[in-house]
């Protein structure tokens, strides 16, 4: 079955706690992921153990849904998910390192596809079937709704249309 490994890395200029709070707000990730939707299947607090179900893409076009199991939070700093159920296997993990100039957020995953259409994504696209290219200024945009005023800056990601993103997306501000 096809596989990607994928690593996407954003400069933010705010605190850790702030980028955390919004990317571990899974049940509003519309917010800066407008193209999924999440809902908690064994719980309402994101703790070790809660299992959220991922749906990509909004009827008649859903492309794919997997249930991620939250294996391991330290508030601010790291989420550890796996991929359980599904489209899709794996592992994911979300980093936020604090930096002289706010957050460097990161997310690697490494996954593979169970299903018809995650396969021909990935066998079309690689690690780019799993990146979205408006991560920056999606997260920027919700941050700001949030109340901080951000600049966000692309440093470094491993998938072309990241590598394109950097070029258009240094020192954005949504």
């Amino acid at each position: 079955m096809p596989s990607i490994r994928a690593k996407d890395e954003i400069a933010i200029h705010v605190d850790p706690d702030v980028v955390f709070g919004v990317v571990s707000d899974y049940i509003n990730i519309t917010t800066w992921l407008p193209v999924y939707t999440c809902r908690y299947l064994n719980g309402r607090d994101v703790v070790e153990g809660l299992k959220v179900c991922h749906q990509y893409g909004k009827p008649p076009f859903v492309m794919s849904r997997f249930t991620r199991i939250i294996n391991k939070v330290v508030p601010g700093r790291r989420l550890e998910e796996t991929y359980v159920d599904g489209d899709l296997r794996g592992t994911g993990i979300w980093s936020f390192e604090k930096t002289d100039h706010g957050t460097l957020a990161s997310y690697e995953c490494d996954v593979t596809s169970q299903t018809w259409l995650p396969h021909i994504m990935f066998m079309l696209f690689g690690a780019g079937a799993h990146t979205n290219v408006s991560y920056c200024q999606n997260l920027c945009f919700a941050l700001e709704l949030g109340g901080e005023l951000v600049n966000c800056f692309h440093l470094r990601a491993v998938s072309i249309q990241f590598g394109i993103l950097a070029k258009l997306c240094i020192g954005c501000i949504p």
